[in-house]
């Protein structure tokens, strides 16, 4: 069977759309693993691919305990190139098996892309992590329980809402910033907008405005905001639903960071 027909039969796959669907067979890999093979190594480097069983099983452990037996239809590598991290669990081939691989530029695409297939295995991973830790408390889970505003950098930039696309993507590139918040003249006030990278490619270059155009016409708006305090899974959830590519996290009322 052709192994896009293949994926067609399984979630979150079957919900794809065409473009989309030829963006994984563009993009898809085949590997065949021994049994007894480690496939992904708890605390090994991060994941690089999205893993499909299309032949055989494979289980998680941690501490040499089976958690998980995934068969074929089945993912995994997803936990590690959502949160970034190492992975949290070995995975180990019971039988020889036939792996459909997806590399994380493409899966990572597609979560900005096709919400439902990153609300997929976002629900897939809370499910996981559920089952996990009722018999053991795993790291996993206190990584993505981390509140947000932990992974903040620095504080944030802004300019007046009033500046200049070619203002504002000045600053941006004096701060080696991919997005900046447009400030309201009121003093104190949250900003109104923030304008990304994104934003210059699709609504200035793409449309040929010039640098003396408004910021705050390119930007995207209403500004979305969660508190940073929110749990980093939720914030998560949260960015590919609203498909926000940048969340600023506020204390108060202030923004403290993107």
């Amino acid at each position: 069977m052709d192994p896009i027909d293949f994926l067609r039969q399984h979630p979150p796959f079957d919900a794809l759309s065409e473009d989309s669907l030829s963006k994984v067979a563009r993009a898809l890999e085949i590997a065949y693993v021994e049994r007894g093979q480690r496939v992904l190594s708890h605390g090994g480097e991060p994941s690089s691919h999205l893993h499909v069983l299309r032949k055989g099983s494979v289980t998680l452990e941690l501490d040499n305990q089976s958690l998980d037996e995934l068969t074929p239809g089945e993912a995994f590598g997803y936990a590690s190139l959502v949160s970034g991290k190492e992975p949290r669990f070995d995975v180990v081939a019971q039988q020889d098996c036939l792996l459909y691989r997806l590399p994380a530029k493409t899966f990572r695409s597609l979560l900005e892309t096709e919400p439902r297939f990153g609300e997929f295995f976002l629900t897939s991973l809370a499910e996981r992590l559920r089952l996990a830790t009722e018999r053991e408390p795993l790291p996993l889970a206190g990584d993505l329980a981390t509140p947000a505003g932990k992974l903040i950098s620095g504080p944030p930039v802004s300019v007046s809402a009033a500046a200049t696309v070619g203002e504002a993507a000045r600053v941006m590139r004096q701060n080696r910033v991919s997005s900046i918040l447009l400030a309201p003249a009121e003093e104190g006030a949250l900003p109104v907008a923030i304008l990304t990278d994104r934003d210059l490619r699709c609504r200035v270059l793409a449309e040929d405005r010039g640098p003396e155009s408004s910021a705050l016409e390119a930007a995207s708006q209403p500004l979305q905001t969660l508190p940073a305090t929110t749990p980093l899974f939720d914030a998560l959830v949260f960015s590919l639903r609203h498909r926000v590519h940048h969340l600023p996290l506020t204390e108060g009322d202030r923004v403290v960071g993107v």
